[in-house]
């Protein structure tokens, strides 16, 4: 899998939920995504970086070496001597920073896998729950013949309760009754 299709996925993922929990996760696992695919431009730019002032150092000790003559004095020996140290202990800095680098990239793959894993859980859930749940809201209408009001305020719970012989509306308003009395009235309605 490609990365681009790799963040693509999430998004594809997220269009499909409704959620806001599993978008919050879908969310998280596309900017590990793009973490991922920063740090990895960052590191690759470093290394290049890197590798051109070696290659420009390692160029310049070449030239400097070739216009000693072997008769030149020892302190000039001595001298390229320490430019070479220096060289050699910028090296093992740079390779230690690579190391770093890997391990962190190391840890960000494995973050971005447990986050696909758990988006292909999310995905499974949604494919063999929404179906049962759309079955089950089907039968509680059917059996209670309630029809709920989804455009009145936040504030209300609003609908009607259509039997054979006639329609009784409801409204109640969520700041005057507690959750626990609407139940109940709405259990009054279904019984008288």
């Amino acid at each position: 899998m490609s990365f681009k299709e790799a963040v693509d996925t999430p998004n594809e993922v997220i269009t499909v939920l409704a959620s806001a929990e599993d978008e919050e996760a879908l969310v998280k696992v596309a900017k590990i995504y793009n973490d991922i695919d920063e740090e990895r431009s960052l590191q690759q730019e470093s290394v290049k970086t890197t590798l051109r002032a070696l290659s420009k150092i390692l160029a310049k000790n070449e030239e400097e070496e070739k216009a000693l003559r072997v008769d030149e004095k020892l302190p000039a020996i001595e001298k390229l001597q320490v430019e070479k140290d220096t060289t050699v202990k910028h090296i093992e800095k740079l390779e230690a920073d690579v190391k770093v680098f890997e391990k962190n990239i190391t840890e960000k793959e494995a973050e971005m896998k447990e986050w696909t894993e758990k988006a292909a859980e999310v995905k499974t859930d949604r494919v063999e729950v929404l179906p049962q749940t759309k079955y089950n809201f089907s039968l509680y209408t059917n059996v209670s013949h309630i029809r709920w009001d989804y455009e009145c305020e936040d504030d209300q719970v609003k609908g009607f309760i259509a039997n054979l012989n006639d329609v009784k509306p409801f409204c109640f308003s969520k700041s005057e009754k507690t959750k626990y009395d609407i139940v109940n009235a709405l259990w009054e309605l279904l019984d008288g």
